[in-house]
């Protein structure tokens, strides 16, 4: 049987990449992730790789780490998506446990966290405590549950100011900030950039030697 291993460091995907560590961490996490793929779905995948691992073998062109980087994360983010359905269709037939907590946490804050920021909304939906809800997701996750809001957060932030043209009081509205100047400030505090750097870096081509 033949098998893909692909191998990249923190900085071939920037801190300009819709996905961080935290969100490879949650990909790559084999406990929670044994994926169960359709046919169709693993001919979509299996052609990413092939593709990537053509670029990557026969391109001599000057942008290849570009391509090899928007190839990259395509895949990722494909990836990503799957491992949040497989994530879903676990609490259906879960067991209540830690781990069947920590998915439902974060089916949650997939679809509250626009409107939901405090973390005493989740702990209410799972009738447990802040501290043990915490515990939970530092064990198997290794973020706290404020964290990980936060992350998703950042992540859809990035994702609306890499892939959309709304502009920075458009961006904050749909993730449910009354306050622009909050928003950026936690935006900056987590990245490094302004909403509007990170845009504008994001916007650019890379250069490649």
């Amino acid at each position: 049987m033949q098998g893909f291993l692909i191998r990249f460091n923190n900085e071939f995907l920037d801190s300009t990449s819709p996905l961080d560590r935290t969100n490879i961490h949650s990909i790559s996490n084999k406990r929670l992730n044994q994926l169960t793929l359709s046919a169709k779905e693993a001919k979509e995948f299996e052609a990413l790789l092939k593709l990537l691992f053509k670029e990557f073998s026969e391109t001599r062109h000057p942008s290849k780490d570009e391509i090899l980087r928007n190839l990259l994360l395509a895949f990722l983010l494909k990836l990503e998506v799957k491992t949040h359905e497989n994530q879903v269709q676990k609490l259906e037939t879960a067991n209540v446990n830690d781990e069947t907590i920590y998915l439902k946490f974060l089916q949650l804050v997939e679809l509250k966290k626009k409107k939901e920021k405090q973390i005493e909304f989740y702990t209410d939906k799972l009738i447990i405590s802040s501290r043990k809800l915490s515990d939970i997701t530092k064990r198997i996750g290794g973020k706290s549950a404020k964290q990980i809001i936060v992350d998703r957060l950042i992540l859809a932030a990035k994702r609306i100011l890499t892939f959309t043209n709304k502009s920075l009081k458009e961006t904050a509205y749909q993730l449910g900030f009354e306050e622009i100047a909050y928003f950026c400030r936690l935006f900056k505090k987590y990245t490094g950039f302004t909403p509007t750097e990170y845009k504008a870096k994001a916007a650019k081509p890379v250069k490649t030697k």
